[in-house]
């Protein structure tokens, strides 16, 4: 899968297992999309030798910012950075299926008057070890 036109924006505050989770786990589809993360963390990396090599086994640009900034600025302050026609916004902790960012890319290409798309969401809650959809 090869997609330049596209940029995943990932948000992290503190959460660097996850991150690498999600970098994982597009790793795992031969992900080309660029990728921005928008990390606010005050927590020091404990692994982060592993995170290091994630980010230079992608085509990752990596922003901090100061722990106090709120998501939504962490957000506005990156779309300056965003090089690419589309944008998707993927917390890190969500899993965002490749076929459906393309999916998602071609709706808007062929319909010039939308500015957003959306799929359909699986959500899974944890509690008292068991698994509810």
């Amino acid at each position: 899968m090869s997609n330049s036109s596209i940029s995943i924006m990932i948000p992290t505050y503190n959460r660097y297992d996850r991150l690498i989770r999600l970098l994982k786990y597009y790793e795992s589809y031969n992900n080309s999309f660029k990728i921005i993360i928008c990390d606010s963390s005050s927590d020091t990396l404990e692994d982060y030798d592993d995170f290091k090599k994630h980010l230079k086994s992608y085509n990752i640009d990596y922003y901090t910012f100061d722990h106090s900034t709120p998501c939504y600025k962490k957000i506005f302050k990156s779309l300056d950075y965003i090089k690419t026609k589309y944008v998707l916004l993927c917390a890190d902790d969500d899993f965002i299926s490749p076929k459906g960012i393309i999916k998602s890319e071609e709706f808007l290409e062929q319909n010039t008057d939308y500015t957003a798309a959306l799929g359909k969401t699986i959500s899974y809650i944890f509690h008292n070890n068991e698994i509810k959809c």
